[in-house]
């Protein structure tokens, strides 16, 4: 369902009933960018922080110009998940310039202030933009009174007074100046109200997201999050530890099936091609459009980067996945069962009914995985969660609500980037895996030169490999250093003192550290 400007009055409160009566909510989002220059560019050496502010630096930036939301629900009697996909163009606007034009001075600040937020009012700055109404009111009213009076009128007063704001005007005698009359107008605040209402636009969605608290699917979704919190929540915090706090409920599609194994490829496209025509997922999970109201728009049709499309395409990946984990956990727990009862069998014929219970479970299992007669799983935690599943076939899990406690491994869990640290574990206490790099130095230069040119002053001192981070900073990864038979003999800070006497580096190189030191002198995220 697609909405805009025109309709998003009137399709606000389905949207706001398919929030609340769902059971997941997949959202997408297309930007107007992502990336501004090197500077934002990723690279294995950064550390969760160096990931979060790049990436920070570049949502603020642009602009996301639409949002999916698809909700799902269950339907006993189809059995089957239906999904409402909305499709939000949500290009700024703003009626206060539209509706008070001839206030040309404080509309000028008005548009500044909003623009400043990409035109649409976060949460958090719902009063600022109520004192912005209120105060334009103000002005739009006394610049009339002004267009009413000769030039030597000299007083237009303010008040407020309860919830009414009272505009005093007075007149004076063209020739005199002296006053002959008092006049006032009473603006009730219900106008003020209205317009701030409008104003904040999209972001009424959001407040019903976050007072749901349903689970919110994304893929590769962390770009995503970051443009809905930096457009309609507030401005990003500094610091991904600061940030993840603020989202209690997400999973990442792409993060699940990069640990799980299951894709040659993880891109949306592929991932949903093989969970609609793979038995392994589509014998379990059906899906349908909620044809009787409306939703229409996708039947039948491929609309790839429109994000209501793309949203519903997230959340049948995310509830095939979780139908997969759900359905991997009865196997592994009922050939558990078997193998305790084999065991424990007090004579021949008990023994043999358990092996062929054990032989069933493992031809299931193998025509779901493709011939493989166990669950491969890349472990993400240390400490795993154990899902016991309560149903006692196969067929009682196959076109059945899913169990998100089966994924209760992979909540919160996204992926941050694709070079170094992959994943993070959105959490209070963030754990960030610290890679040493022993040959890896990290370079502050005196001035701007390219990688290439600075790789040609240090390749005399074996073969290096430079990442340019800023415009003045850089990382040097020497994979051999010419002049040592046992590479692994080599003093690093013995070595960065050579470097330092040489003429040539020294005319541009201001500091050289360890990219150890560099990462736990500058380390702001919190360790475990």
């Amino acid at each position: 369902m697609e909405i805009t400007i025109e309709n998003f009055e009137e399709k606000l409160e389905i949207v706001s009933k398919s929030i609340k009566s769902c059971e997941f909510i997949s959202f997408d989002c297309e930007f107007s960018g992502s990336k501004m220059g090197f500077e934002d560019k990723p690279h294995e050496f950064d550390s969760l922080d160096d990931k979060y502010r790049k990436n920070r630096h570049a949502v603020q930036s642009f602009l996301a110009f639409q949002v999916g939301l698809t909700t799902f629900i269950w339907s006993s009697m189809k059995k089957k998940y239906i999904g409402r996909p909305f499709n939000f163009l949500v290009y700024p606007r703003h009626i206060l310039k539209e509706r008070y034009h001839y206030a040309s001075i404080w509309i000028g600040i008005l548009i500044q202030i909003l623009t400043l937020h990409q035109s649409y009012e976060q949460l958090s700055k719902r009063k600022e933009v109520k004192k912005q109404a209120e105060k334009y009111l103000f002005k739009e009213y006394e610049l009339k009174h002004y267009q009413q009076l000769s030039i030597k009128s000299q007083k237009v007063e303010f008040s407020k007074e309860s919830d009414l704001f009272m505009v005093h005007k007075l007149q004076s005698n063209d020739e005199t100046g002296t006053p002959i009359s008092m006049s006032s107008f009473t603006q009730n605040q219900m106008e003020i109200q209205d317009i701030t209402d409008f104003e904040i636009g999209f972001s009424k969605v959001i407040e019903e997201l976050i007072n749901s608290k349903k689970p919110l699917v994304g893929h590769n979704m962390l770009f995503d999050m970051m443009f809905l919190y930096q457009q309609f929540i507030d401005e990003l915090p500094p610091t991904l530890k600061e940030f993840v706090a603020k989202f209690p409920l997400v999973y990442d599609t792409k993060a699940i099936a990069s640990n799980l194994c299951l894709f040659n490829k993880t891109d949306l496209n592929s991932m949903s091609l093989q969970v609609l025509q793979n038995k392994k997922f589509k014998n379990y999970l059906e899906f349908e459009f909620d044809i009787s109201h409306n939703f229409v728009k996708y039947q039948n049709k491929c609309m790839l980067h429109e994000a209501g499309y793309d949203s519903y395409l997230t959340g049948i990946i995310f509830a095939s996945l979780v139908k997969y984990l759900e359905t991997q956990a009865f196997y592994e727990y009922q050939k558990n069962k078997a193998q305790k009862l084999k065991a424990n069998a007090i004579n021949t014929f008990e023994e043999e009914n358990q092996n062929q219970i054990l032989h069933q479970l493992t031809l299931l299992q193998m025509q779901d995985n493709g011939g493989n007669n166990t669950f491969s799983k890349v472990s993400t935690f240390s400490k795993h969660y154990t899902y016991i599943p309560s149903a006692q076939s196969i067929q009682e899990i196959a076109n059945s609500q899913v169990v998100l406690e089966s994924a209760y491994e992979f909540k919160n869990y996204i992926m941050i980037a694709l070079e170094g640290q992959k994943y993070v574990k959105l959490e209070k206490n963030l754990k960030e895996d610290f890679k040493e790099f022993q040959n890896v130095l990290f370079i502050q230069l005196k001035r701007d030169i390219s990688a290439f040119d600075l790789s040609k002053m240090l390749n005399k001192y074996g073969d290096v490999y430079v990442v340019k981070d800023t415009l003045l900073t850089c990382f040097a990864e020497f994979t051999y250093f010419d002049g040592f038979q046992n590479q692994k003999q080599v003093d690093i800070q013995n070595f960065i003192n050579t470097l330092r006497s040489d003429e040539i580096v020294g005319s541009v190189v201001e500091e050289i550290q360890t990219y150890n030191d560099k990462i736990m002198t500058n380390k702001t995220v919190i360790c475990l």
